[in-house]
C-alpha cells in the first residue's frame, strides 16, 4: 500500500553532526522538503525510496566520511523498484568530501514546496554559521527559534491527507508518524 503523499515533513535549519547514516534521513513515500540544514561529518545524507519526492535546496553538506554518499538512491528489488523515489537539490553546498549532491538513479522532482506554503531560504554559504549559533535547545521561541512556516504546513495537510489522519494519524509498522511535521533548529550531535 502506497501512503498517497503521506508523510508531508519540512526540515529547516538543523544542525546534524558525527551522524553515522542518514542525516536528514530515509525518505519514503510523501513529500520532503529539506533546506537550510547544515550536515557536518556524515556517512550519508539522503536515502530517495518508495515514491518519496525530495526537495532539498540551500543546505551545506561537509566533511562527508566513510562509504555513504549524499544522495543513496540505488532502488532495491522491492516496492522501491516499482515506485522509485524523486529527488532535485538546488543552491546546496558540498565540500571536504568526495561525494556529489546530484542523484545516481533518481529522477528530477518537479513537485516544489512553494505549491503549498511560503518561505524565504537562506543562501547555502550562510546555513553552517547559522545553524551551528542556532540550532538546537534555547530557553525561548525568541531566542533564535524558527516558527515562521506555521499555518502554511496546516493548508498542506489539507491538501494531502484524508480528513481521517489529522495531526494523531496511527504509526506505520516502522514506527514513522504519518501526520504532517516540521522540525527546525533542531541539533544533532
Amino acid at each position: 500500500m502506497l501512503y498517497n503523499g503521506r508523510p508531508c515533513i519540512t526540515l529547516c535549519d538543523n544542525y546534524y553532526n558525527n551522524t553515522i547514516t542518514r542525516a536528514p534521513g530515509l525518505m519514503r513515500y510523501g513529500y520532503f522538503h529539506s533546506f537550510n540544514n547544515y550536515v557536518v561529518n556524515f556517512d550519508m545524507g539522503y536515502t530517495i525510496y518508495s515514491a518519496c519526492k525530495l526537495y532539498s535546496e540551500s543546505n551545506y553538506f561537509e566533511a562527508g566520511t566513510g562509504k555513504g554518499s549524499v544522495v543513496n538512491d540505488r532502488p532495491g528489488s522491492d516496492i522501491s523498484a516499482t515506485y522509485p523515489g524523486v529527488y532535485t537539490d538546488s543552491g546546496s553546498i558540498l565540500t571536504g568530501s568526495n561525494y556529489s549532491l546530484t542523484a545516481s538513479y533518481a529522477k528530477a522532482c518537479t513537485w516544489r514546496p512553494t505549491s503549498n506554503y511560503s518561505y524565504t531560504a537562506k543562501t547555502a554559504s550562510d546555513v553552517k554559521a547559522y545553524c551551528m549559533k542556532n540550532a538546537g535547545p534555547k530557553s525561548s521561541a525568541s531566542a533564535g527559534g524558527r516558527g515562521t512556516i506555521g499555518g502554511k504546513l496546516d493548508q498542506f495537510a489539507a491538501r494531502y491527507l484524508p480528513a481521517s489522519a489529522g495531526n494523531d494519524a496511527a504509526l506505520d509498522r516502522h514506527g514513522a508518524n504519518l501526520c504532517d511535521r516540521h522540525i527546525s533548529a533542531a541539533r544533532y550531535e
